[in-house]
């Protein structure tokens, strides 16, 4: 989903996937064991040549990722799934960190998976993805 703001020429910021693995496979799969450890990856990044976008990359600016699971239904709690940190590169206009979720979700449901991408020193940059649906069985 487009981030806030969306500036053309200034900033132009974009979570554009979130993708779900389960160990040992690394390939893509929304259906996962009551317990197992699985990873999340989270794809964002900006337009070249913005003006604050190039200044974010080029001052190595902190980010942010965090991970939540909303639960459908009585039975599957809302879980905060935990957070990784990175740093931009002046090279890189594209980032995809990956987060283990230790221990996986213990509750069976059907889950809304989203991330929350932010900067730690620039308050009001933020962008997001949720549409990510995970089953737990």
């Amino acid at each position: 989903m487009a981030g806030q703001p969306q500036v053309p020429g200034v900033l132009e910021f974009d979570v554009s996937n979130l993708e779900v693995s389960v160990d040992p496979s690394p390939s893509p799969t929304n259906i996962i064991p009551a317990g197992a450890n699985f990873e999340l990856r989270a794809t964002f990044g900006g337009v070249a040549g913005g003006m604050w976008w190039e200044a974010m990359k080029t001052a190595g600016e902190p980010f942010t990722v965090e991970f939540f699971a909303e639960g459908l239904g009585a039975a599957a709690p809302d879980a905060d799934l935990g957070s990784t940190p990175g740093t931009l590169l002046a090279a890189d206009d594209t980032y995809t960190p990956v987060f283990l979720v230790v221990g996986g979700i213990a509750n069976t449901g059907l889950y809304k998976v989203a991330c929350v991408v932010t900067f730690d020193d620039i308050p009001g940059v933020v962008g997001y993805y949720d549409e990510l649906f995970v089953q737990i069985y």
